[in-house]
């Protein structure tokens, strides 16, 4: 069975070298950023949320803002989730499309 990159000359497997560890290092800053992005808007909900409960001024109010705060978290953890699943599946084919990749 034939190696991957077997019959490229020096000079080409350095080449397809740098671009692949320029590819994963653009896509683990892309990551870095995303995932620093959902943390603050995480952080600013919860404070947010916090700040409600604070104003809250009965067993009622505190019910109705904790309903409300965990179906906002819910639903933004879903389109996180579904955020990075589509980051990753982009990033998966992209990898398959690259013209040095041999089928196994």
């Amino acid at each position: 069975m034939q190696e991957p990159f077997e019959d490229l000359d020096a000079s080409q497997k350095d080449t397809v070298e740098q671009t692949l560890v320029q590819s994963h290092d653009e896509f683990e800053n892309f990551v870095s950023a995303k995932l620093k992005s959902y943390a603050e808007q995480n952080i600013a909900e919860a404070l947010e949320f916090v700040r409600r409960l604070n104003e809250a001024k009965t067993f009622q109010d505190v019910i109705q803002i904790q309903t409300e705060f965990m179906q906002a978290q819910l639903q933004s953890f879903g389109e996180q989730a579904k955020q990075f699943s589509e980051i990753y599946m982009k990033a998966g084919s992209r990898v398959l499309d690259m013209p040095f990749h041999m089928p196994s």
